[in-house]
């Protein structure tokens, strides 16, 4: 990975950073594009996971598409807590 590769992907706005959801460990209200939760501090990309909904797998909220089936990011949109 190139410099110019990091630069790019941390620029990239992530596909759902406008999801609210509430954390698993102390419930307070978060959005997906948060780094961490405002009140307990866990990340939140360790807490969430997208479902694919062809193949049920679980992916990382920064997932293109399903690691199992390859659907495009646009079907995944299942919320799941790891």
């Amino acid at each position: 990975m190139g410099m110019l590769d990091l630069i790019s992907s941390a620029l990239k706005p992530k596909p759902h950073a406008d999801r609210k959801a509430k954390c698993p460990k102390c419930s307070a209200d978060v959005t997906l594009g948060m780094e961490r939760c405002p009140s307990c501090g866990t990340h939140i990309d360790s807490m969430f996971r997208i479902e694919c909904p062809k193949c049920k797998a679980a992916n990382d909220l920064k997932a293109e598409k399903c690691a199992e089936c390859g659907c495009c990011s646009s079907t995944l949109r299942y919320l799941t807590c790891r």
